[in-house]
């Protein structure tokens, strides 16, 4: 007889591999994941490389190539600009020019134009890429009108807040009018008159205005005396000390309406700065 073969039996459980399966599986998972390795590597290797070519490019552009070298200066000032002043500014910074761009230092170059030009008030450069300086600047403004008279010659301006005079030969109506009188030319490199003291003209002329209702009809410094004569619209003049509050001498004028009508006399001036006892002490001529 013969015998039978043994037959093996599997136990198959339904959601489970066999141990030849799972061996099969685990091969492939690492398998799979050296490849990933691999890859990732290779990406961050592709992706390093390409960095470096961007950086050596940008260092590249920054520091050896042409490209980035300043050409062109732009000015742009506002609508009261002086145009002398446009043309100068280039010529001013000109050492900008051929430089690079990236590395310019525009501090400079604004402290620079401020140095040159004291009529200008604010002045901003930048860069525009690839190779233009831009310069924006602003101007005091305009704010009297001065007639300088010395023993030899008689010559007008236009002076800014600053006191510096910027236009010759020039006079602007809707400005008010100062006259000074001095022995030498004028220096434009410095201010005709101090800011402040310029400020404190302009200022008493319409304190006065407003406080006794005549108009100015001419104003005029005389600055080594420090005096300001303001003639009025009745033909007499105010004489002021300009290193003295003008308040505080047009309140001794106030007083003494009382005694004196300045509206209806016919007098030839009024001197406000000499302090008597009280420090309302007036001076005044009839004519």
């Amino acid at each position: 007889m013969f015998k039978r073969k043994k037959v093996r039996k599997f136990n198959f459980v339904y959601g489970k591999s066999s141990p030849k399966v799972k061996k099969i599986h685990r091969k492939n998972r690492k398998s799979g994941s050296r490849i990933r390795r691999i890859t990732s590597s290779i990406g961050r290797l592709v992706r390093l490389t390409i960095f470096l070519l961007i950086l050596i490019s940008i260092i590249y552009a920054i520091f050896f190539s042409k490209y980035f070298l300043s050409k062109n200066i732009k000015v742009i000032a506002n609508e009261a600009g002086d145009p002398l002043i446009q043309a100068q500014i280039p010529e001013k910074i000109n050492s900008a020019l051929n430089q690079n761009l990236p590395l310019l230092n525009t501090n400079n170059l604004e402290e620079k134009i401020n140095s040159a030009f004291p009529s200008i008030n604010n002045v901003q450069v930048s860069k525009d890429y690839p190779n233009t300086i831009v310069v924006k600047y602003e101007e005091f403004p305009l704010i009297s009108n001065l007639a300088l008279k010395t023993p030899n010659i008689n010559k007008s301006y236009i002076l800014n807040s600053m006191g510096f005079a910027v236009k010759e030969d020039l006079k602007k109506n809707t400005l008010p009018l100062i006259t000074m009188y001095q022995d030498n030319p004028i220096n434009k490199d410095e201010a005709v008159i101090d800011a402040h003291k310029l400020k404190y003209i302009l200022d008493a002329v319409l304190h006065f205005e407003d406080k006794f209702s005549l108009n100015i009809t001419e104003i005029t410094y005389k600055k080594t005396a420090r005096e300001l004569h303001l003639r009025t619209e009745k033909d007499f003049v105010i004489w002021i000390d300009t290193q003295q509050s003008y308040d505080a001498q047009f309140k001794k004028l106030k007083k003494a309406l009382i005694k004196l009508d300045i509206y209806s006399e016919a007098l030839e001036y009024i001197d406000l700065r000499i302090a008597g006892g009280s420090g309302d002490k007036i001076i005044y001529k009839r004519k």
